[in-house]
């Protein structure tokens, strides 16, 4: 079962895939056929891509599983009862 951050996770990235498609799109319709703005439109997708695929491969998506479990052990240390 999906929780609500997982879906949170996957509409970002949905978010994401439909920018870049915005962008092309953009280009496109407006019939720009600078060679220029093309380059520089797939140096951005691919610097995109590549900062994409580095920090979910470095963080990936156990970074909230860790802080949840310290943010939960200081909540019901400096409350002074514990939290269900």
């Amino acid at each position: 079962m999906l929780t609500f951050l997982q879906i949170h996770w996957w509409v970002g990235r949905l978010t994401f895939l439909a920018a870049i498609v915005n962008v092309f799109l953009g280009i496109w319709q407006f019939s720009v056929y600078s060679l220029l703005l093309w380059v520089f439109a797939a140096a951005w997708l691919l610097l995109s891509v590549v900062v994409l695929v580095v920090q979910e491969r470095r963080v990936g998506q156990t970074h909230e599983e860790g802080y949840n479990e310290v943010d939960l052990k200081s909540e019901s240390e400096s409350s002074g009862s514990p939290r269900t």
